[in-house]
């Protein structure tokens, strides 16, 4: 061989000598690594570039700590006190680290069992430490059904029915299985018992609330030996029995009532025993009608007899959706009244365990609707009552074609109607319940008098017309007066009462005034009242003050030629006036006279009654009236203001002089006094 060729092989062997120095010295690098986690002892495949150049230089670490590798294939031993984290590979190269970190599982622990003992339907729970991705817990060997509570750190389980003592594991998937240190017994309960349920009585396919004690291992619920069960459906669409009651606490069970239940006690069935309620449950099941009684007509008002079956507790029956009330005889049988409104259709019973609707009973409806013997005089707002037959369901009682509008059907044959404003002379008129009318076959006189309805004040009706107003102003021919026409109105006979104000304060919650020296008695009337007081129980009477000019016509009547000193007379030729201490309360008779002081009961004069009829228009109580004071006004109404309210007619303390028909005075609307009472006025329709 030439020494060039020696020279050419030579150099030849040192450049892959070199080449291969300069290999091992390449930065190695980690692509994966299998598997990813695993206990302490796992081997691990670690996949990358320049891993292999030194062997013998190669350093293999999980999160800092060194494992035993091979490396020949370069697997590596997770090695003791390794934790969670990257994995790194050190060659003469450098130093290569994982992306993602090794996970170090820990094995499983069971710390504690709370409580170590118990019984079925109880809920234990187990504490430890990495009790992660677990894949089973058993009890003496048998699975059972748990729920995490603390990832890794605690886990519960209700005990199942026929389970035994033994002890607890939990198996994970990769860090094995924890074992308790002592074996978990299962005790035997107290035995149950029932104190109510509720409802007492409750529909089928409804739950039943069961209130007792130990019923946490329930097992079994019966309503009078039927089990408490729901039939489902699964998968294979195969229908099951399947329990259906649940145990809220120890001490309530919610069951469903099964649809073939039956009336009787509830059992509930425990680990610890067996408990029978000594109450019986009721089942509600929904009426069902059979028949209803013959009747030669059925018409509003007519009492039927249903007949069918679980009529006990019906809470409503109706004829074509009206109302009837209506009488449970017994389970079998009720009794109802056709209502006004009720058409042929179909009835309905109802209670709570639900409704049962028939088929159509179709309703002859006959009116029978007639007016008997009736009162032949009566007065707005009297309450009559009115004799007949087919009254049930009447719509409308007129009197002379006008509305009544407040009537009572007591029963079928007898109602009480009141005579309503505007009511006159003529016939009362029924309108049945199936609009057809009769009428009575007396005439009805309506007289000019009336009852008010919240304070029952009689009222006299004032006509419309003249009649001649007198001032107190005098002139030359005597006091000054014009003739005005004024329209109708109604006018309370008496003065207001002590009873009716003692009325007014006890609806209005307002205090009775000062009694006066003699003392309150119901039927004088009332006084220590101001113009406020006055306009106060007016309002709430649905009344007036009267006008000075109302109050003046229902003194002196309607006579336009003549002067009427008092109310029941007129001026003599002569030029006296009738005055007759006999016909009024005045300062004669009532002031310390035959031991009498004060007021009289209303209407104690009859003799001094007014033209119209109205009574104590002079003397008993002066009275207020709704007009402002004017000496010189004369007129319809009064002034649009003033200081001083009107006061009319004198009262027991006074003389002849203060008690003519034209004699006024005055005081402020706050003013008081024991000789001032009122009497009030209405403008509704005539008679």
């Amino acid at each position: 061989m030439s020494t060039c060729t020696s020279q050419a092989r030579l150099t030849f062997l040192l450049a892959l000598c070199l080449l291969g120095t300069l290999s091992w010295g390449l930065p190695p690098t980690i692509t994966s690594f299998t598997p990813t986690r695993g206990l302490v002892g796992t081997v691990v495949t670690i996949h990358g570039t320049n891993l292999f150049e030194a062997p013998s230089s190669t350093t293999v670490k999980c999160n800092g700590v060194v494992s035993p590798v091979d490396t020949q294939t370069l697997t590596m031993v997770i090695g003791a006190g390794a934790t969670t984290g990257k994995l790194s590979v050190t060659t003469p190269g450098g130093t290569a680290t994982s992306i993602v970190a090794f996970t170090v599982l820990q094995p499983p622990v069971i710390t504690a069992v709370t409580p170590n003992s118990g019984f079925a339907g109880q809920v234990i729970n187990i504490y430890g430490t990495d009790l992660l991705e677990i894949t089973a817990l058993k009890l003496n060997g048998v699975s059972i059904p748990y729920t995490v509570v603390k990832v890794g750190k605690q886990i519960s389980f209700k005990i199942p029915h026929n389970m035994t003592s033994g002890p607890i594991t939990i198996s994970t998937v990769l860090a094995g299985t924890a074992t308790s240190s002592i074996p978990f017994v299962i005790d035997t309960p107290a035995p149950p018992t029932i104190t109510s349920f509720t409802p007492i009585a409750g529909k089928l396919g409804r739950n039943e609330m069961i209130t007792g004690k130990n019923f946490t291992s329930a097992q079994k619920v019966f309503f009078a030996g039927v089990q408490s069960f729901q039939y489902h459906n699964d998968p294979q669409n195969y229908y099951h029995q399947q329990a259906a009651f649940s145990v809220v606490d120890d001490n309530t069970i919610s069951a469903f009532v099964p649809q073939d239940a039956l009336d009787g006690p509830i059992t509930v069935i425990t680990a610890g025993g067996t408990v029978v309620s000594t109450a019986f449950f009721t089942r509600l099941i929904p009426p069902e009608m059979y028949s209803i009684s013959n009747e030669p007509y059925y018409y509003i008002g007519t009492t039927v007899t249903i007949f069918g079956k679980y009529f006990n507790g019906v809470t409503s029956v109706t004829f074509s959706g009206m109302p009837a009330t209506f009488t449970v005889i017994d389970s079998m049988t009720l009794t109802a009244k056709i209502p006004f409104g009720a058409k042929s259709g179909a009835i309905v019973i109802t209670s709570p365990g639900g409704s049962y609707k028939t088929s159509d009973y179709y309703l002859t409806i006959t009116p029978l609707a007639h007016i008997g013997p009736v009162k032949l005089f009566a007065k707005i707002g009297e309450i009559l009552t009115i004799p007949g037959t087919g009254f049930t369901g009447a719509k409308k009682i007129k009197f002379n074609g006008v509305d009544a509008t407040s009537f009572t059907v007591l029963n079928n044959t007898t109602m009480t109607v009141k005579v309503p404003f505007g009511a006159t002379t003529g016939y009362i008129t029924i309108v049945a319940s199936d609009g057809s009318t009769n009428n009575s076959l007396e005439t009805i006189f309506i007289s000019n008098e009336a009852v008010n309805g919240t304070d029952d004040a009689n009222m006299i009706y004032i006509p419309a017309g003249k009649f001649e107003l007198y001032s107190a102003t005098v002139g030359a021919n005597g006091y000054v007066h014009t003739r005005v026409n004024i329209d109708g109105y109604w006018i309370y006979q008496k003065e207001v009462t002590v009873a009716q104000y003692r009325a007014f304060c006890t609806a209005t919650n307002r205090a009775m005034p000062s009694a006066p020296l003699w003392g309150w008695q119901d039927t004088n009337p009332i006084i220590n009242v101001s113009w406020n007081d006055a306009k106060a129980y007016a309002d709430w009477a649905g009344v007036q003050l009267p006008t000075e000019a109302q109050w003046a016509k229902a003194d002196i009547g309607s006579r336009e030629n003549y002067d009427r000193g008092y109310p029941w007379c007129e001026i003599a030729w002569n030029g006296i006036y009738s005055w007759d201490v006999t016909k009024c309360a005045n300062s004669y008779n009532s002031n310390n006279v035959n031991g009498h002081t004060g007021t009289w009961p209303v209407g104690s004069f009859p003799a001094g009654a007014s033209p119209y009829g109205l009574l104590d228009m002079s003397g008993n109580a002066a009275e207020w009236c709704s007009d402002w004071y004017d000496y010189n006004y004369i007129g319809i109404t009064g002034p649009v203001a003033g200081e001083a309210k009107v006061i009319r007619g004198g009262s027991w303390l006074d003389t002849e002089k203060s008690l003519t028909t034209w004699a006024r005075t005055y005081k402020v609307p706050s003013y008081a006094s024991n000789t001032v009472g009122f009497r009030c006025v209405s403008t509704r329709p005539a008679p």
